[in-house]
């Protein structure tokens, strides 16, 4: 009977050998499977990290770009207001010169009566002979008188 038990502790130290070979073997299994998990965890964490700075280096990005958007803005604005100075400045020329032409006109249309009522006398200034000069004489024009062009030098 002592032959049995021992065959029956026998077996059991055998049943237990390969219990523990299947323990060790899990725990393998599951350290290796820890390790995965850790490696994945790093992956993402890593991941994580880059996709932050990416998403921070955009943000920063962002922010240039519209400081730059509202500084062109303030210079488009700059802009039109010239283009609008410019505008008005050209519609002020426009009226002086209008109110001058029609000035002019006035003073042409003065000269024109004047000089009807002088019985055909032209002023000299009006056929070029003005030297720039403040007497303006009054002389009559003479039909039969032809001017003739001479260059000052001969032309071969």
């Amino acid at each position: 009977m002592e032959k049995d038990k021992n065959v029956q502790t026998e077996l059991t130290e055998e049943e237990l050998r390969t219990k523990i070979e299947l323990v060790t073997r899990e725990i393998q299994k599951i350290k290796e499977e820890g390790l995965r998990v850790d490696m994945t965890t790093t992956i993402y964490k890593t991941a994580a990290a880059t996709l932050e700075e990416d998403l921070a280096s955009q943000l920063k990005r962002k922010k240039e770009v519209e400081m730059e958007n509202e500084s062109l803005r303030r210079r488009l604005n700059m802009l039109c207001l010239e283009v609008h100075e410019g505008r008005a400045r050209e519609a002020k020329i426009d009226i002086e010169t209008a109110v001058l032409l029609a000035r002019s006109a006035s003073l042409d249309e003065e000269l024109t009566t004047r000089n009807n009522s002088k019985g055909g006398k032209y002023l000299a200034r009006y056929q070029g002979a003005d030297n720039g000069g403040h007497d303006h004489q009054v002389i009559e024009e003479d039909d039969e008188e032809e001017i003739v062009y001479k260059p000052p030098f001969s032309t071969v």
